[in-house]
């Protein structure tokens, strides 16, 4: 395990405060305290389609949040979020619950039962201190940044041998199980395997990836310009776990089996787009209800249409094609906004305004969607410029203040003492 300087300030954080925060609430001790750190991801595109067997292109981004643990004499598990002030505290021994009332709490109590769960055995109690500089219901995937930071810590304070895949698909049944929220497996797995520098395609059906460069300022581009990769938040928030997110996933689910009696395929995104007008046939055939059927036709077409324009703009970034790769982002928002309808007012319009404003090569929601974030790629120099124009026409019409992140791809998640 590295040792991380309490100087270092890669990651954003003020190390010695953290370190103090922590002592101040827990007490000095002899015992090694570990220091774990996970990014935030941007999906550049393939959303809502991770629980449906299609590709996806995510990549990590350089706002982190930090955990640190250190092991106590005793068998209790206590959680500190330093940001919300908040505190709780359970026995190591008794069987984990979920509890709305617990907050955050809820997601490191599910990785704890199901660490217990695979055969882990703490022979100590011990203490935690969480602190982000992720948003939370940002869409920038902050309850999986959660997950995989306490997990690999976990891991390193009691010796546990995990993969980074093993860590994954825990973190999604806490997702899954614990939480009740039936998410699909990117967001853990690009905070666990991500690479600087690149973005991740990954057949969610296979769990296989490939890593495409990607080096907005520092490339050689067709059109020679650098770029950066500009996230809006919309700051209004959004709890997946009450939104429409379960009845996307039901009325996917329902789709396929009507389809799969027919489509010899494993799931929706291996329909290919030439047995789109077949599917809405057997979908009106197999339904007596007409709406019904043309609602489960319009997620099946966004899943095999925004399958396809991942392998589109995978392949345009290949070519160091950045114009049409950008191009896909915003085919991408129609389908996400008109077939799938997980966009909203606030997304629209920061879609609509980045694409028109000078320098935009592209913009979407990125994510679950229902609020949170969008993405644009924008040419470097009007970065400045960009932010001012969507900002002021966002506040108009949304009378909200909209952040700006103007963001690096970096490296998964890694553990170090501090």
């Amino acid at each position: 395990m590295k040792k991380l300087s309490e100087q270092s300030t890669q990651f954003g954080f003020d190390f010695v405060a953290l370190k103090s925060t922590f002592e101040a609430k827990y007490g000095q001790s002899d015992e090694q305290l570990i220091c774990s750190l996970a990014p935030a991801r941007v999906n550049l595109i393939g959303d809502h389609i991770d629980y449906n067997g299609g590709f996806v292109l995510p990549c990590a981004i350089n706002r982190y949040l930090c955990i640190l643990v250190r092991k106590n004499s005793s068998r209790t598990l206590s959680y500190f979020a330093a940001d919300l002030n908040a505190s709780f505290s359970f026995s190591i021994d008794a069987p984990a619950k979920y509890d709305e009332a617990f907050g955050f709490a809820n997601y490191l109590n599910g990785c704890f039962a199901y660490l217990k769960e695979s055969g882990f055995h703490a022979d100590s109690g011990f203490d935690v201190l969480v602190s982000s500089a992720i948003p939370i219901g940002s869409g920038l995937s902050s309850s999986a940044a959660l997950e995989i930071a306490f997990i690999l810590a976990v891991a390193e304070l009691f010796h546990l041998s995990i993969t980074r895949t093993e860590a994954a698909l825990l973190g999604k049944r806490v997702e899954n199980k614990f939480m009740g929220l039936k998410s699909g497996i990117m967001d853990q797995f690009v905070v666990a395997n991500a690479v600087s520098h690149t973005a991740m395609l990954l057949d969610t059906s296979s769990l296989r990836c490939e890593y495409i460069p990607l080096d907005l300022q520092h490339s050689d581009f067709q059109n020679g310009k650098d770029y950066s990769l500009v996230v809006m938040n919309s700051n209004k928030p959004r709890a997946l776990v009450g939104s429409k997110y379960n009845e996307r996933k039901r009325e996917c689910e329902k789709a396929f089996a009507i389809l799969k009696q027919v489509f010899i395929v494993p799931d929706l995104c291996s329909l290919m787009p030439q047995n789109l007008s077949r599917a809405e046939y057997v979908l009106q055939s197999a339904c007596a209800d007409k709406d019904e059927a043309a609602v489960l036709f319009k997620r099946v077409r966004h899943c095999v249409v925004e399958n396809d324009l991942v392998k589109q703009a995978v392949a345009a970034l290949r070519e160091k094609d950045l114009k049409s790769f950008a191009e896909f982002f915003t085919k991408s928002h129609a389908s996400l906004k008109n077939d799938y309808e997980v966009s909203g007012a606030e997304l629209d319009s920061l879609v609509s305004n980045a694409i028109k404003t000078e320098g935009c090569a592209g913009a979407r929601m990125t994510g679950a969607g229902f609020s949170g974030c969008a993405i644009a790629l924008v040419e470097t120099p009007k970065v400045p410029a960009f932010k001012k124009a969507v900002g002021d026409a966002y506040k108009k019409e949304c009378n909200l203040e909209a952040e700006f992140y103007v963001c690096d791809t970096v490296n998964a998640a890694a553990v170090f003492g501090l």
